[in-house]
């Protein structure tokens, strides 16, 4: 319906519509937009909204001193692109958040394709797909240091529910990207080739961004932040399939995997809370247990095996590691939840 509307493109300068309608046109079109990429998110589907579609400005923004409202540049589909106005990109939320979820549906789109096996280049080469979803990840951090430095000064207080998405989306789109090379046993990464010091740094990365999730929700829910959206429980469960390997690594003080399990019963009851309003959430959290159900099962099975497993990067999804069972991320089961339980607790 937004497409019908043309709520995708700019309406003509010379048209008698106010300002404060053409704002409310671009909300309403930027809200949907993060919808399509929240809810294609872990699934093959497309998004149904083409970032080349696209012709319209991103969500303006007020000046903390002057209370003035700035209208932010047009929207680009392109990497690395300065989405800010005036320079100051740091102060404009909105735009940060849509940019943001604009290379989450890249990842999805690599990910759909194959991952590293659909590249033509080599993971830690600097022109495959992979690099350049991390270039624009740092693009979007090195704009956005303020939102890593400062939470709690937001001005207004929609910022800073929106600034904490964002930051989750950041993380998450960290883990998605990195998750498919997680050894299952830490002896994989024993050896001097570039594989192995490439994996060695993909895991540390992996686990420093399922932390920050696993953290920063933690927060949430002991600050103003009370109203999560749904796509935080599709995070919490990425976070989750990383420390379910954690758990089962061999940790030494200061291993960037050292509090998995700490952090992966966390996550499995902050699911279990946020089902009671989501009610698609009891979906993110049996996937969970699926997995470490499974994560055990095959780590059993590789003690005693003298094959180990086999390379990650033979792989097309994070998933295909378990053979035994299909998780198909664009299902999701709607389970009714008890009120009795509820009210037990």
């Amino acid at each position: 319906m937004a497409l019908a509307l043309g709520l995708h493109r700019e309406l003509p300068a010379h048209l008698p519509i106010s300002p404060a309608e053409r704002e409310g046109r671009r909300r309403l079109f930027w809200t949907c937009y993060l919808m399509d990429r929240f809810t294609a998110a872990g699934s093959k589907r497309p998004c149904s909204i083409a970032d080349d579609s696209i012709c319209l400005r991103l969500p303006a923004w007020s000046g903390d001193a002057d209370g003035y409202t700035y209208e932010s540049s047009y929207f680009s589909s392109g990497a690395n692109a300065n989405y800010g106005s005036g320079g100051r990109t740091s102060l404009n939320i909105g735009a940060s958040l849509v940019e943001i979820v604009r290379i989450l549906g890249s990842t999805d789109r690599y990910l759909a394709a194959g991952g590293v096996k659909g590249d033509s280049h080599f993971p830690w080469h600097s022109q495959s797909s992979l690099s350049i979803l991390r270039q624009d990840l740092d693009t979007w951090a090195n704009q956005n240091q303020y939102a890593f430095t400062s939470t709690e000064s937001m001005s207004r207080p929609g910022d800073h529910k929106m600034l904490v998405l964002a930051k989750l989306i950041y993380h998450v789109v960290h883990c998605l990207i990195y998750r498919p090379f997680l050894p299952i046993d830490l002896a994989e990464l024993i050896g001097t080739g570039q594989h192995q010091s490439w994996q060695i740094e993909s895991t540390n990365l992996c686990f420093f961004h399922a932390n920050a999730i696993a953290e920063l929700v933690g927060i949430g829910r002991i600050s103003s932040v009370d109203d999560w959206p749904a796509f935080v429980g599709y995070c919490l469960c990425t976070a989750g399939t990383v420390h379910v390997h954690g758990a089962h690594y061999m940790a030494r003080e200061g291993d960037m995997f050292a509090r998995s399990a700490e952090y992966l019963s966390r996550e499995m009851t902050m699911l279990s809370d946020m089902r009671m309003a989501w009610a698609g959430l009891q979906h993110q959290r049996e996937i969970l247990q699926t997995v470490y159900e499974c994560h055990s099962q095959l780590v059993q099975s590789l003690a005693s095996n003298p094959m180990r497993f086999s390379s990650a990067f033979q792989m097309d999804d994070f998933f295909d590691r378990y053979p035994t069972v299909y998780i198909d991320g664009s299902f999701v089961t709607l389970s009714d939840v008890s009120v009795e339980t509820i009210h037990e607790r």
